[in-house]
This record gives C-alpha cells, sequence and structure tokens, in this order.
C-alpha cells in the first residue's frame, strides 16, 4: 500500500494509493483540518520509505519500485505535511527527496531530517545534475544521488542500498 499526502484545494490531506500495482481512483481517506490535528494522527506502516516529491508521476514510479522491493511508501507532495510527519511520527527506513521541488530545493528538508535522524539513508532522486547538489551531500556516507535520466534500474540499486543500510530484508524471491 502507497499513502499519498499533499494539500486538496487547501483544504486537507488526501492518502491514497496512487500506484500502478493499485486501483488508482481509489481513495481510502479524505482528512480534513476540522478531523486531523497532527500528521500524527495517519502513521506509517515500519520500514516505510518517505518519499518526498512534488510530480505525481514521479511519485508514483518511486512508490512502485519500492513496491517492488517489499518496501511500503509514503508519498508527500506538500514539505509542510513531511516537516509534520518528521517532528511526530517513527523515522522512516529511507528518504527519497526530489532536488528541485515546485517550492525550492530540498537542502532544508534534508538538513531537518539529519538533524531529527543522523544514520537516515537518503537517496536524491532529482532530474538536475549531480554537481548541482551541495558538498554536504556528496560528502555524506548515508546518502546517494541518482538522475531520473538514469532510469529505473539506478533508483532501485540505491534504494537497494539504502534498505540494506536499515537494515530492512531482501524480499524473498
Amino acid at each position: 500500500m502507497v499513502r499519498l499526502a499533499f494539500p486538496t484545494d487547501g483544504i486537507g490531506a488526501c492518502i491514497g494509493t496512487p500506484h500502478a500495482s493499485a486501483a488508482r481512483d481509489t481513495v481510502s481517506a479524505v482528512v480534513t483540518p476540522s478531523e486531523r490535528t497532527s500528521a500524527s494522527e495517519i502513521l506509517p506502516p515500519p520500514g516505510a520509505v518517505w518519499i518526498v516529491e512534488d510530480e505525481l508521476a514521479a511519485a508514483t514510479l518511486a512508490a512502485d519500485l519500492c513496491a517492488l522491493n517489499d518496501a511500503p511508501a509514503e508519498i508527500y507532495r506538500d514539505t509542510q505535511l513531511f516537516l509534520d510527519a518528521l517532528r511526530s511520527q517513527p523515522p522512516p527506513a529511507v528518504l527519497v527527496l526530489d532536488w528541485r521541488l515546485e517550492r525550492g530545493l530540498s537542502a532544508p528538508l534534508f538538513m531537518a531530517a539529519r538533524h531529527r535522524e543522523p544514520s537516515l539513508p537518503v537517496v536524491f532522486w532529482t532530474g538536475s545534475a549531480a554537481s548541482a547538489l551541495p558538498q554536504m551531500i556528496h560528502a555524506d556516507p548515508r546518502a546517494r544521488i541518482v538522475d531520473k535520466a538514469q532510469g529505473t534500474e539506478a533508483f532501485e540499486r540505491a534504494l537497494r542500498w539504502a534498505l540494506d543500510l536499515a537494515g530492512v530484508p531482501r524480499p524473498a524471491d
């Protein structure tokens, strides 16, 4: 199951199953501010991969690739919902970040995650050249940068590296 968190017309968050292996028009819950006081009311499954990506197609593909590796995925299309979850929920096993988001770069999200969870494996899956990312990311031994142009195999290798680093078992054959 993949859960999707993003504002819906500015009135709340939508949690759904957007990836190909699920019914695309199925929404498991729509939560409005009057029903939800914090991100902690919707807890992720253990061993989850959190994906911060504002482009739905890329987020859906990343979630599908997580599913192929038996890793539940949480998609955050809104950075504030991600930050709320980071503060109030158990940490994910792996964090996947796009470098260029609609409202800016993901450096502050990376720094917040690294401050909160110093050992959290992070995969930057980005359309930006690796050289465009700051040295702090290149130097971080628990971070990998994957260019989206390299295709899904490169992402899956980085995801598996991160899942192994987090101690998430490989899927049974």
